[in-house]
């Protein structure tokens, strides 16, 4: 229960009464000056510049390990084809071992458990 001194002292005063469920305050709205607005708009630009640039980083980053790869694989492809040529040369000095004089008078190595200087 309010006591009559309690309303008065609410109601007095030339300001508006309180009521319940209503903010004392009022919210104003906040506006954006020229200035500020144009710093926002450049802001907003260079977040999508940077955002541009990242991904054309990483594209290029792709591009130099594809690179590395293909030379890779064309530094394999020739090491491969100069072990086909001396798989061919073996091949054929194999082939002609029997008929060979050193080859026939090699012998197989020993495998021996103690080393000898």
């Amino acid at each position: 229960m309010i006591t009559a001194s309690y309303a008065m002292r609410r109601s007095e005063g030339g300001t508006p009464s309180f009521v319940r469920n209503r903010n004392m305050t009022k919210a104003v709205g906040v506006k954006l000056g020229p200035v500020s607005h144009t710093v926002v708009v450049a802001i907003l630009v260079l977040i999508v510049g940077l955002i541009y640039v990242n991904v054309g980083v990483k594209a290029t980053s792709y591009d130099y390990e594809l690179d590395k790869l293909n030379g890779d694989i064309a530094v394999l492809a020739a090491e491969k084809d100069s072990l086909d040529i001396e798989n061919a040369r073996l091949a054929a000095a194999a082939a002609d071992s029997d008929r060979n004089e050193v080859a026939v008078n090699m012998v197989d190595v020993a495998v021996s458990d103690i080393i000898s200087e």
